[in-house]
């Protein structure tokens, strides 16, 4: 019996209703050896769905269904074959288990392929099926770059005809493979969720690179004549002078994805071997979220949704550079927004444009500082002001007794700890009694890779490790890599916070000018998790890795 007789049986079983038309295909036959497929036939007239069929198909034919929870990617088991190959045959390398090569295949019959994977791989192979749906998701996931390669590839490979000489480079830059080429670079950076693009010119080429869950990963290599155009390309989107090439300069320019839109803030920098290009790709989807959306623990949720009741006082959120303060600030903004509130923000530069938020952009240019922004805002009649960082003792004298006088005051701050906000504070001399009245929260967060949760694998701790987790420990979770992650072993970041609730016994320390670390240590003793706490529960659970948390200064 054919094929296509055992799965006709098997489909009039699963669906009766579908004799009359699975007979009227075998009628409709020239000849006993034409290629028809039945499965085809069907998914065509759209009489089953791809689900069911491979279902069917597994159960007639004994092949196991691709399960994402089973079967993980493995990444040693991915270089066996080339992209071209996985795209052209549509199968996806699984792993090598129990003496097998398990193979995820869209197409079980496609014998041409079978035979292509036994001359590849050095022992027997086992089909998973997967449907195409699925196969398409994770190649476009793990396959993104491939677009920008194979753009890069014709302009350089044509580079006479494609890229411009200095004497044509105003006509050329609108070009279409040079337009093509920057929309495919940031394409790939929105499809892999990267929060920064780096076009870096050295000797002998240009290296692009992406941040990528707070990591910078290198993507391709540009050669120094594809790079002047696409310079001069971006510079023309993002409404910067392209014939000032010694000084840094900053524009926008918008970017739109599948019908999404995407700001992206443009930074230049000369350096010494061409201008070094940041693009910061700004996703609006992150702008209505609200705190409790972002995250956050529901401990923690508790805690800021008593700090932003206050009626006045000032909150702080601090950390280092890249750990998420401002987001973090905008979903306090977004919480607060309501009809009767005059919410004022002053930034540099204004990341996000918030509906009914009134948003200034410090400008020292024209001498528009962050305390002459808030000086004139405090003119304003507002209620809640947003301060996108105190830097310098002017804006923090004014921030600390604005928020004794009736305003809520959010603002950012860098110090590794939220007690030791406090000590930055009487750094920048304010008084202490000041600082005591004014504060009524500090935030502290560090963002904190996740782990793969399709290919992450347990092992035994060392002793090294041991001693830096300071506590025994039988299993822990180290980072692998496979097709889901991009090969790097972690998926996503998530917010670990350190919440300084200040009560009346925490002012008290401050106005005596108590060490920080009496102040931590009573903070701590009133209940206050701190940030290693937070990423120990992290650990412990098989969320994240020790070395996430050494590279973080964590532990």
């Amino acid at each position: 019996m054919t094929f296509n007789h055992v799965l006709a049986n098997r489909v009039i079983d699963y669906s009766p209703a579908l004799r009359k038309k699975v007979k009227h295909f075998f009628d409709q036959l020239p000849n006993e050896i034409s290629p028809f497929r039945l499965d085809i036939e069907l998914l065509n007239e759209k009489l089953i769905s791809e689900e069911e069929l491979l279902k069917i198909v597994a159960s007639v034919w004994n092949i196991p269904l691709y399960d994402e929870n089973q079967h993980a990617l493995d990444g040693e088991m991915l270089k066996r074959f080339s992209m071209d190959f996985i795209v052209q045959n549509q199968i996806l390398p699984l792993a090598f288990r129990n003496g097998k090569y398990w193979v995820a295949v869209t197409d079980w019959f496609n014998l041409l392929c079978h035979q292509k994977l036994v001359g590849l791989l050095d022992g027997p192979f086992q089909p998973v099926l997967m449907t195409k749906k699925v196969w398409e998701g994770i190649c476009q996931m793990f396959f993104s770059h491939r677009e920008t390669h194979s753009l890069l590839n014709n302009i350089e490979q044509n580079g006479e005809n494609l890229v411009s000489e200095t004497t044509q480079e105003n006509q050329e830059i609108d070009s279409a493979p040079i337009v093509q080429l920057v929309d495919a670079i940031i394409k790939e950076a929105i499809s892999l969720g990267a929060s920064d693009i780096h076009f870096e010119p050295m000797e002998r080429n240009v290296r692009v690179r992406m941040r990528i869950d707070g990591i910078l990963v290198e993507k391709a290599s540009l050669n120094h004549k594809t790079y002047s155009s696409l310079l001069t390309r971006i510079k023309i989107a993002s409404n910067i002078d392209i014939t000032k090439k010694r000084i840094p300069q900053d524009g926008r320019m918008k970017y739109l994805s599948e019908n999404q839109e995407y700001d992206c803030r443009v930074s230049t920098l000369p350096i010494s071997d061409g201008e070094k290009i940041v693009i910061r790709i700004l996703d609006h989807r992150r702008l209505g979220l609200k705190f409790r959306e972002i995250g956050i623990s529901e401990h923690d949720q508790k805690l800021i949704a008593k700090l932003l009741a206050a009626p006045y006082g000032m909150i702080l959120v601090t950390g280092p550079t890249g750990c998420g303060k401002t987001t973090t600030l905008y979903s306090f903004i977004q919480e607060l927004n309501k009809s009767e509130c005059n919410i004022v923000t002053v930034e540099d530069p204004i990341e996000y444009r918030m509906e009914g938020i009134n948003q200034l952009q410090v400008n020292p240019a024209i001498d528009v500082t962050f305390a002459k922004a808030l000086r004139s805002i405090l003119r304003q009649d507002p209620d809640i002001i947003m301060i996108g960082e105190i830097r310098d003792e002017e804006t923090a004298q004014m921030a600390t007794r604005a928020a004794i006088t009736g305003h809520l005051i959010l603002a950012t701050l860098h110090t590794n700890h939220a007690s030791s906000a406090v000590t930055r504070l009487l750094d920048m001399k304010i008084e202490p009694y000041l600082t005591a009245e004014a504060l009524i929260g500090v935030v502290s967060q560090r963002l904190i890779r996740k782990l793969c949760p399709y290919c992450k694998t347990s092992y035994r701790p060392s002793s090294w490790e041991k001693a830096k987790i300071g506590r025994e420990v039988e299993r822990l979770f180290r980072a692998n890599g496979c097709l889901k992650c991009q090969m790097t072993g972690y998926e996503g970041r998530v917010a670990v916070m350190e919440i300084m609730m200040i009560d009346e016994e925490i002012r008290r320390l401050i106005r005596n000018q108590a060490s920080i670390e009496l102040v931590n240590s009573l903070a701590v003793k009133k209940g206050m998790r701190t940030l290693r706490e937070g990423c120990m529960d992290l650990l412990l659970a098989g969320q994240t890795t020790v070395y996430e948390l050494i590279r973080l200064g964590i532990i």
